[in-house]
């Protein structure tokens, strides 16, 4: 997964956190909020009506539900309350309309039991007759439910704003990235150029001639001269190692056959050199297509790539066998693998990780894509595009 994937679902994750969170606080409160309504107002119409009732009585003396219905009827609904009159011979006297607050519509059943107080009906003796009040709390569960809503949506669009920000920003500072990233790989590959060169040229100069006069210095002084002869000898051996140390440094610093004959004789270069100073594992070069297609920045990348795997291959897999993989189709997809012991399990030496995670960086900054897998031995899959640019 991508840097950017990575940060793209961590915002999704913490936002989805944080609407989950907004919409149980919001339940909550509406249903407390909604408790505490339904009690207040069942307690003021009760009052009124017992009231209502009591005031009747005492000024008609009747002890009928006559003056209660008449009031009831021309009051309508009173405070969100279902109220049934009813005969002792339980006839139907009165019903409450229903309210048309909302009408044709109620929340899911689901957020009324959420959201709903445990509610109870009360019973009033009226002379011939009894009136029930039941508490209707749908409407009010309504409005929590539409209150909900318009948290949701505007969450949902808060979350889709982020989300394209994050990934435009995160897009943006990624390129950046791996703009600087190219150009200073750039620099360090020239700058290795110069130095190789230099080396070649100048000190590679310097030691051939020193080996060649302390070798002709040498053949002079063989028989005459056996003190002078040792000492000659000896600048001859020390020149060439000093030689092939120097030569060593070149090919590490920037293999200058890359530049002269290509990215497939550098990489066989550099596994016969491989071969030579660790002999135990056996190192092999597979090459499917033509390399060549590929550019000077990706070509010194693959090299780079497949020179630090088989170092890490020598220095801790343990292995007998290294295979490099490379084939130049669309992209230039490079395999390193080895039969070695995987990714080292002591948590104090991370060379290997952060040789990887250097790999994976410079890929992505050419455009490419890297997997590794490091469970029987380690597998290093890279795949670049045949022409990096500086907008990769």
């Amino acid at each position: 997964m991508s840097l950017r994937s990575t940060i793209n679902w961590l915002i999704t994750l913490v936002m989805l956190l944080f609407i989950i969170s907004l919409a149980a606080l919001e339940i909550e409160s509406s249903r407390l909020s909604i408790a505490a309504e339904m009690e207040a107002a069942t307690r003021v119409t009760v009052q009124m009506l017992a009231n209502l009732v009591s005031n009747d009585q005492a000024r008609n003396g009747d002890g009928t539900t006559a003056g209660l219905v008449s009031y009831l009827e021309h009051t309508g609904r009173i405070r969100a309350h279902d109220i049934e009159v009813d005969s002792n011979d339980g006839k139907s006297l009165y019903r409450s309309p229903p309210s048309p607050y909302k009408a044709g519509r109620s929340a899911p059943q689901w957020f009324t039991v959420l959201v709903a107080p445990t509610v109870a009906t009360t019973t009033l003796t009226v002379g011939n007759g009894k009136v029930n009040i039941r508490p209707d709390y749908s409407r009010m569960v309504l409005d929590a439910w539409d209150d909900l809503l318009h948290v949701f949506w505007l969450s949902l669009v808060l979350f889709t704003l982020v989300n394209l920000l994050v990934f435009w920003f995160a897009g943006r500072a990624l390129r950046d990235n791996r703009s600087w990233m190219q150009l200073i790989q750039r620099h360090i590959e020239d700058e290795r150029r110069n130095l190789a060169l230099e080396l070649h040229d100048e000190v590679g100069q310097s030691l051939t001639a020193v080996k060649t006069i302390a070798t002709t210095l040498a053949n002079r002084t063989r028989d005459k001269q056996p003190e002078l002869h040792a000492a000659a000898q000896m600048i001859v051996d020390v020149s060439a190692r000093m030689y092939d140390s120097m030569h060593g440094m070149v090919r590490q610093l920037r293999p200058l056959v890359l530049d002269q004959l290509g990215l497939q004789a550098a990489l066989q270069e550099l596994i016969d050199a491989q071969q030579n100073h660790h002999p135990e594992i056996r190192f092999t070069l597979a090459i499917n297509g033509d390399p060549g297609k590929a550019n000077a920045e990706v070509a010194i990348a693959a090299y780079r790539m497949v020179q630090e795997c088989l170092t890490n291959i020598a220095r801790h897999a343990a292995a007998t066998k290294a295979n490099v993989s490379i084939e130049a189709k669309d992209h230039l997809t490079i395999t390193v693998e080895d039969n070695g012991r995987g990714l080292r399990a002591d948590p104090n030496d991370r060379s290997e990780r952060f040789g990887l995670i250097g790999m994976r960086e410079r890929t992505e900054a050419l455009g490419g894509s890297f997997q590794w897998h490091g469970e029987n031995g380690v597998k290093v899959v890279v795949s670049l595009p045949l022409q990096a640019t500086e907008n990769s």
